[in-house]
C-alpha cells in the first residue's frame, strides 16, 4: 500500500494530550476493512464533556502514558499542528508540534492505532521558536517526491518555518525554509498540485500582535519546490481608502504565477 495520508478526526488537547473522535473502524484505500480501532489508549481521560450526537471522544497519548517499544519516551506539552501517514505495513506515523517545548515528536501507533513507540524528529535545541500549526504535504496531494511536515516559527518577527522529513532520523531530519521568510507564522499551507500548473504555491499566515498579522505567498517555479522561490506580501489598506488587497513581491518581481 503506497504511504498516503490518513484522515481521521484528530484534535489537540491541552496539557500534552491528543484525542480522537469519531467510529470504530476505518477502511483503507481499497475499500477493504482494517484493524483501526479507535478506543481509549491513553491512562488520561478525556476532558471533553459536551460532544455532538453520536460522537464519542477518546484519549490516544498523553504525557503519563509509556510506550512499550520506547519506554523512557515523554509525549511533550502544547501538543498543536500534527500530520498523520499510512505506512506499508499498515502502521500509522504520526507527527506533532509540541509548542511551547520547541519540539516536534514522532510516533508510531501500530494497526490498531495504539502509540507503541515515540521519539524526538526535532528538539528544542534546534526548534529555535515555539512551533504552531503544521501542514503535512504528501507525494499524493501536493506532489512532492516524499511526505514532508512543514512547522511554523512564532516566537517573534525573525521567528522562520522548518520543514521536517517525517521518516528521517531524528535530529538529522530538519531545515529551515529560508525562502520562506521571516514571520511570526501560524501555519503555512501548500495548495494541492495542480492549483497552478508547474508551481509550488504556499499560503502563510503571520499573526505578530505588535504590529499586525500578514498574509504571504510563497511561489515555487515547479512542483515540490520551496527553495529560490518568490515571496509575495498582502497589503490591505486601511484608513478611509477603500479596502483592498494588494500582492506586493518582496523582491522588485511582478507577481506572475
Amino acid at each position: 500500500m503506497p504511504r498516503t495520508l490518513l484522515f481521521s478526526a484528530l484534535s489537540c488537547l491541552l496539557l500534552g494530550g491528543m484525542i480522537l473522535s469519531g467510529c470504530r473502524s476505518n477502511t483503507s484505500d481499497s475499500g477493504s476493512s482494517t484493524l483501526v480501532e479507535f478506543r481509549q489508549y491513553s491512562v488520561t481521560p478525556t476532558f471533553v464533556t459536551r460532544l455532538a450526537s453520536g460522537v464519542q471522544a477518546f484519549t490516544l497519548i498523553s504525557s503519563d502514558d509509556t510506550l512499550r517499544e520506547s519506554p523512557n519516551f515523554v509525549f511533550g506539552g502544547m501538543a498543536d499542528g500534527a500530520g498523520l501517514l499510512r505506512n506499508p505495513d499498515g502502521t500509522f506515523t504520526f507527527v506533532c508540534n509540541h509548542e511551547d517545548n520547541f519540539a516536534v515528536s514522532r510516533v508510531i501507533l501500530d494497526q490498531t492505532f495504539r502509540p507503541v513507540r515515540g521519539e524526538y524528529l526535532m528538539t528544542s535545541n534546534d526548534g529555535l521558536y515555539r512551533l504552531c500549526s503544521a501542514t503535512m504535504v504528501t507525494p499524493e496531494i501536493h506532489g512532492v517526491a516524499r511526505p514532508q511536515f512543514i512547522t511554523c516559527g512564532e516566537s517573534g518577527f525573525d521567528s522562520q518555518i522548518h520543514i521536517v522529513d517525517p521518516y528521517g532520523r531524528p535530529s538529522e531530519t530538519d531545515r529551515i525554509l529560508t525562502s520562506f521568510g521571516y514571520w511570526s507564522a501560524e501555519n503555512a499551507v501548500t495548495l494541492p498540485k495542480g492549483t497552478y500548473p508547474n508551481r509550488t504555491v504556499t499560503l502563510i499566515g503571520d499573526d505578530d500582535f505588535a504590529n499586525g498579522g500578514e498574509l504571504v505567498m510563497y511561489v515555487g517555479q515547479g512542483t515540490g519546490n520551496f527553495d529560490n522561490g518568490k515571496l509575495y506580501v498582502a497589503r490591505v489598506r486601511t484608513a478611509l481608502a477603500p479596502v483592498s488587497a494588494i500582492w506586493l513581491s518582496v523582491k522588485p518581481t511582478p507577481l506572475s504565477l
